[in-house]
């Protein structure tokens, strides 16, 4: 009895175990084919319900009364057999407790937001409410009949509480269109604001792409890039030679020359550091797009791509890309951002180090700078159609709280929008002493 239970506790919540109690275990299986016949067992691959499991218990149960006491090692096998299934319809019962309270749960969410504009106090219910269904579906165990319609449901309920996620965020960010209002015309600014430590966010216009991606762009690449060398043990100092055809205009300073060799480092760095775009575009041609996509679509990032190569004032590089141009989100940037600040992937800290090395410094940096908080990193972006940054701050008078800020305005040639946006934001949250 003793082995039985040690075996049952490790293994009696699949069915294909009780099936191997007939099948496998030295007594019962010198048992006549007849007899495991007669013990119904052989409908144990059958049963798709907690009825059936109850029936065949049930018609085991009563095979216990006929059998005589010459057959006692049978009987015994056959009250092991009914115990296993005993647990068994627990585990079955409790599953089918969890899926009602969780269908419940989900019922009360749906009717929270039915609404076509719920407040506020509705939105942050309906969250609750989400969150509350997805633990009920996450009680119940893999092994149960129940699982397959619990995990369906677990990614159906996680992309509504996403959603109402995000419209509570969007619903407490109204200071945010105030300060994009004074910023001049807030159609043109996006805003995403994020705690490192929790994720907590805030945005405007948060899933609306700017004019253009910019060099904001690079952070996605140099991820990508990370992703690829950490995971297939690739050194971060091996040569590549960067391509003629790569060649476009640089800032100064960049140092990436094409027909060189460089090590991977220095393209990663010189990618975020001095938005090198000879840099970035012989990355693009390493990792490929197909790849660097779907790193991104891996990470949940649904509105981001990267199509087309960087460039200069006048200068096309050869094989620029495809038919569609960069995009990126200030919410999907910013996410981006808290992970690396989070350290939440491999080669999160060298990407990190290239964030606080950047050399311009005409927005975050500069807006922080008579400032009593801490700029952290910073990646910007312009040309003729944006000009954005996604900046990380440390706000000493709100607990010391890590945040990233990422701030895009169409077509604004005039930084000092930029750096007035990011002093009203760290200015609201040290006053608030969080977002």
């Amino acid at each position: 009895m003793n082995r039985f239970w040690q075996l049952l506790l490790t293994a009696i919540e699949t069915l294909g175990f009780i099936v191997g109690l007939a099948i496998v275990k030295p007594p019962l299986a010198l048992a006549p084919p007849t007899e495991i016949t007669a013990f119904g067992l052989e409908s144990l691959n059958s049963i798709q319900s907690l009825e059936e499991l109850k029936q065949l218990r049930d018609r085991l149960l009563s095979k216990t009364e006929t059998i005589t006491q010459s057959d006692e090692p049978i009987k015994d096998e056959l009250r092991q057999t009914v115990q296993a299934l005993e647990i068994k319809i627990h585990l079955e019962q409790q599953a089918r407790e969890n899926l009602a309270a969780a269908m419940s749960l989900a019922t009360q969410a749906v009717d929270r937001t039915k609404d076509e504009q719920p407040s506020l106090d509705l939105l942050q219910d309906a969250e609750s409410l989400w969150l509350q269904a997805i633990a009920q579906l996450e009680k119940i165990p893999q092994q149960t009949l129940l699982s397959p319609i619990a995990e369906q449901k677990i990614a159906q309920y996680k992309k509504h509480y996403q959603s109402i996620a995000y419209q509570v965020d969007v619903a407490q960010s109204y200071f945010l269109k105030l300060i994009a209002t004074r910023m001049g015309n807030p159609d043109r600014v996006s805003i995403t604001v994020c705690q490192v430590s929790d994720g907590d966010c805030r945005y405007w216009r948060g899933d609306t792409y700017p004019a253009s991606a910019a060099s904001l762009i690079k952070v996605p690449i140099a991820i990508a890039l990370m992703e690829k060398v950490t995971s297939e043990n690739i050194s971060l100092d091996t040569k590549i030679k960067v391509s003629r055809g790569n060649y476009t205009e640089d800032p100064e300073g960049a140092n990436i020359w094409s027909g060189r060799e460089h090590t991977l480092r220095e393209l990663l760095l010189r990618t975020i550091d001095r938005s090198s775009n000879i840099a970035t575009n012989q990355l693009i041609d390493y990792l490929g797009r197909d790849y660097i996509n779907q790193v991104l679509r891996d990470r949940g990032y649904t509105f981001t791509l990267v199509d087309r190569k960087l460039v200069g004032n006048r200068i096309y590089p050869s094989n620029a890309g495809g038919s569609q141009i960069n995009r990126i989100v200030t919410r999907e940037l910013t996410d981006m951002m808290v992970k690396i600040y989070n350290q939440e992937h491999p080669g999160d800290n060298v990407l990190l180090d290239a964030l606080v090395r950047q050399s311009d410094r005409e927005l975050g940096y500069q807006a922080l700078s008579d400032s009593s908080e801490q700029w952290i990193g910073e990646k910007t972006g312009k040309n003729s159609k944006v000009l954005g940054t996604t900046v990380g701050v440390l706000i000493r008078k709100a607990y010391k709280e890590r945040y990233v800020i990422t701030i895009t305005h169409d077509y604004n040639s005039n930084p000092q929008t930029i750096r007035q946006g990011i002093r009203d934001i760290v200015d609201h949250i040290a006053l608030q002493g969080h977002l």
